[in-house]
């Protein structure tokens, strides 16, 4: 049964390109991989983990309507302490920093993270709990 029996409607999907992700290709039954081409995408990077933390670090900012009180860029130390881990963990890991900064936050200096914001010894832990994972064919 098809997607189109669901909505009811008549779709010609003949010039369709469907994307997924997967964590692990190997893991997928040979059904599904007979039908898809395996696209492997290699880690960014270090220099291309220096912009994308950075750029990780502007949209939170603007997400939590915050960008006004923050510095514009992070430190090299900092961002350079963040580019060691996947930037979903970044993403946490920034989050949770600009947090914690606004609790020493004034009102008169734009905030500037510093190390001592990241929590970074459950990073791994964090990211587990917050986002959903694929085990053996099921969504978890």
């Amino acid at each position: 049964m098809g997607i189109r029996q669901y909505l009811n409607l008549e779709l010609d999907l003949s010039g369709t390109i469907i994307f997924t992700t997967t964590n692990d290709y190997k893991t997928l039954k040979p059904a599904l991989k007979s039908r898809i081409m395996n696209i492997e995408i290699k880690p960014p990077t270090p220099k291309q983990m220096q912009f994308i933390v950075q750029n990780i670090y502007e949209t939170s900012l603007l997400d939590m309507k915050l960008q006004h009180y923050f510095k514009k860029e992070l430190s090299l130390k900092l961002s350079s302490t963040l580019c060691d881990f996947s930037p979903r963990e970044v993403i946490e890991v920034i989050r949770l920093a600009i947090g914690k900064a606004c609790v020493r936050a004034n009102q008169i200096q734009r905030v500037e993270l510093m190390i001592e914001d990241l929590e970074l010894s459950n990073v791994s832990q964090c990211v587990e709990h917050t986002n959903l994972k694929h085990v053996e064919g099921n969504m978890h």
